[in-house]
């Protein structure tokens, strides 16, 4: 019960305490990179079905939360929850996105990586030697 109990706090004051990082500006060069790469996928899928109105309007969406978040992330903020809610919008949009293509395979969305964290060794060569 003490375990559950120092759990819940740990949880409350997570959830209560501001964020105060930021990206730097790697970080947001990689993240609106990664933005835009989604936004021409969902162009491409549109192009291809020019007819889907649909997936014209679901390009439409994410191309409006791509411009936004941009603008946000680059003049407004550049603090990791605003980045945080923009990027969970934006997957969303291109989720719709996919959804809406009929050609379209919905891949599972890579995390995007850190652009400084490195490769972690492979433990079980050290074993084997």
């Amino acid at each position: 019960a003490a375990i559950e109990e120092r759990g819940h706090r740990a949880a409350i004051e997570a959830s209560s305490s501001p964020w105060h990082a930021n990206l730097s500006l790697p970080q947001q060069l990689h993240m609106l990179k990664y933005w835009k790469e989604l936004k021409t996928k969902c162009y491409h899928l549109w192009m291809d079905e020019i007819e889907n109105e649909a997936l014209g309007k679901a390009h439409g969406v994410l191309q409006e939360a791509v411009v936004r978040c941009r603008g946000q992330v680059r003049e407004r903020s550049n603090h990791i929850k605003l980045a945080g809610v923009c990027h969970e919008e934006i997957l969303m949009a291109f989720d719709r996105c996919q959804s809406a293509s009929t050609t379209a395979v919905p891949k599972p969305m890579k995390a995007v990586p850190k652009s400084n964290e490195s490769r972690r060794p492979d433990l079980s060569d050290d074993e084997n030697r």
